[in-house]
């Protein structure tokens, strides 16, 4: 409904894409989020509070394919972008520091 209405594109679609891939995330589906989360990091000008949201689910899929050097790399960059969002960030401040905690 969202691609009919506001196209492949919007903000809202794109979103709802990210939020299948945490959900794939948080159910352990870690195969079938991979490409969901390939597929979005290849948008062009994604706005920046999403592209924080996939790059912590890239990272949590990292942890949890067990690649911890790779969602170790990755954190700088997390970081980088919440820091750069100021105030839009707060909601997932504490599930990034969550993650530097799993990844000590």
């Amino acid at each position: 409904m969202a691609v009919t209405h506001a196209g492949q594109a919007s903000p809202l679609t794109l979103s709802l894409r990210i939020t299948r891939a945490e959900l794939l995330l948080a159910a352990q589906r870690l195969d079938e989020a991979a490409p969901v989360l390939d597929a979005l990091e290849s948008v062009p000008e994604m706005p920046a509070p999403l592209q924080l949201r996939i790059a912590l689910a890239r990272v949590n899929h990292h942890r949890d394919t067990g690649a911890i050097e790779a969602a170790q790399a990755a954190l700088p960059s997390v970081r980088e972008l919440a820091d750069g969002l100021g105030a839009q960030a707060l909601p997932l401040r504490a599930q990034i520091e969550a993650l530097e905690a799993s990844l000590r």
